[in-house]
């Protein structure tokens, strides 16, 4: 799996539908692997990075929603 492409809320004027469709499934796919890292693996590397990699997804969906305001 490619790693996602997070662009920052600040510099993302013009984003399409399918771009957020596109952030929403990496960030479930995401947080599915984290889920599963977590129940075996509470605490290691792997989980605080994908934990960050959730955080990012999350942070440039609320900045798509953001933009329509």
């Amino acid at each position: 799996m490619a790693k996602p492409v997070v662009k920052p809320a600040s510099s993302s004027p013009g984003w399409t539908f399918e771009e957020f469709r596109e952030l929403v499934g990496k960030l479930r796919v995401v947080s599915d692997i984290l889920a599963r890292e977590l129940a075996s693996h509470s605490g290691s590397k792997k989980a605080e990075k994908l934990s960050r990699e959730c955080h990012d997804l999350s942070v440039a969906i609320v900045g798509f929603w953001g933009q329509a305001a």
